[in-house]
């Protein structure tokens, strides 16, 4: 996904402050708006089958190209987010040798 989003901000009145609730909100505002027909169908093309992609859908396959170009900080992510634990992962090499014999 090569496109930059731009956000306008409307200009706060002095004295008021933000608040991180209201800043989580209108993070998860923007998050859950649906991707552009264009953007889904870079995904589509890209082989991953969505029933409604939103940002956070394309941020997450961000993700997962990332970690599987065998970025370590990437892949403890999407580990992470899969409820997997990623404490093994470091500079070791670790073998899993799962063919029957």
């Amino acid at each position: 996904m090569s496109h930059l989003l731009f956000i306008k901000f409307s200009r706060r009145q002095e004295g008021t402050t933000i608040k991180n609730s209201d800043l989580k909100d209108e993070m998860n505002k923007l998050l859950t708006q649906r991707l552009s027909a264009e953007e889904a169908e870079l995904l589509s093309d890209a082989g991953f089958k969505f029933s409604r992609p939103t940002r956070a859908t394309g941020i997450l396959v961000a993700l997962y190209k990332k970690a599987a170009s065998g970025d370590m900080t990437a892949i403890k992510e999407v580990l992470a987010l899969a409820g997997r634990q990623s404490q093994n992962l470091g500079n070791e090499v670790t073998i899993i040798d799962d063919v029957a014999n």
